[in-house]
Formats: C-alpha cells, sequence, structure tokens
C-alpha cells in the first residue's frame, strides 16, 4: 500500500495549506497595495491645501494694495494729499489697515493676524486665521512703491506672497 515513504510525506505536505511565508509574502502584498493609494490620496489633499493658501494668500496681498488705492482715490476726492493718511506705512514695521472703515494702523515689531469670520477677512471678528499681511511704501514725490506681503506658516515651514505696485499722484 505505502510504495514510498516521501511520496506519502509530499502528498500530506501539499494538503495541509499555505506555510507560514506565503501568508506573510500575501500579507505584504496586500499592504502595499492598500498603502500606495492612500499615501497618494494624502498628498493630493496637502498639495490641495498648499494651493489653497497660496490663493487666498495671493488675493489678500491683491487686496492689501486695493485699499492704498482707496486711500489715494479717497485722499483725491476729499481734496486732501494723495499720500494723506499713510504715513505710518513707510515705517520699517509697515502697516495694516481696516478694510471696513480704511483706518491705517501702524505695526509695532509685527502685525496681527487677520481673522476670518465666515466671509471676510479683517482684524475685528472671527476667530485667527493662518494669515498676515503687511503693507509697506517707498518712494517720495509723486511716486510710491506699494508692497503687500501675506505669510502664514503650514505643517512644513512659513510661506510667503508679495505684490508689489507703483502708484503716482495724477491729482
Amino acid at each position: 500500500i505505502y510504495t514510498c515513504m516521501g511520496h506519502r510525506a509530499n502528498r500530506n505536505r501539499i494538503n495541509k495549506g499555505f506555510t507560514l511565508l506565503e501568508v506573510l509574502v500575501a500579507v505584504l502584498i496586500l499592504g502595499i497595495t492598500i498603502a500606495a493609494p492612500l499615501t497618494l490620496a494624502s498628498r493630493s489633499l496637502q498639495a490641495g491645501q498648499r494651493s489653497k493658501n497660496r490663493i487666498v494668500a495671493t488675493a489678500m496681498a491683491q487686496e492689501g494694495v486695493e485699499l492704498v488705492h482707496a486711500i489715494r482715490s479717497g485722499n483725491f476726492l476729499s481734496g486732501n494729499g494723495w499720500d494723506q493718511g499713510l504715513a505710518s506705512c513707510r515705517l520699517v514695521d509697515g502697516c495694516f489697515i481696516e478694510v471696513d472703515d480704511l483706518r491705517v494702523r501702524g505695526c509695532s515689531t509685527s502685525c496681527p493676524m487677520l481673522r476670518f469670520d465666515g466671509s471676510l477677512y479683517q482684524y475685528n471678528t472671527g476667530p485667527t486665521s493662518i494669515y498676515r499681511r503687511v503693507i509697506s511704501i517707498s518712494g517720495s514725490g509723486n511716486e510710491m512703491q506699494v508692497t503687500a506681503s501675506v505669510s502664514w506658516s503650514d505643517a512644513v515651514s512659513t510661506q510667503s506672497v508679495d505684490i508689489s505696485e507703483y502708484l503716482f499722484d495724477w491729482q
């Protein structure tokens, strides 16, 4: 009945199922196939968040320059000097401008963080955002260079966006 002892042992070994090594290799392959798409999705979400932060910061820097435009236009309409009220923006630490009433205030050592009330970034209400805007002005006579810098920190580093524009006394 038993013709070969080795042959009988091989048949028992085949029928026993998977070895521990085969199970470990299968689990490893399964883990890699699950981890790769999750890593890709995570990195995509991080890249999307970084892009969103940069877009918001760019819009707020442009808004900073536009606030100086609005002050210059208001000065023209009320018969004041074209750069009246902007002296604190010429200081070393720059200034910040309230969006709702165009009040200009100097930054002593650093400008405050912007707040977001759900629809508007400003300095009065809402939780503190991750953004800080500094407006600085250089130049004299009939020309000034306005630079609005918006900075923020993410999980990796501090980022910033700067927008500069030249304004002239066109009165």
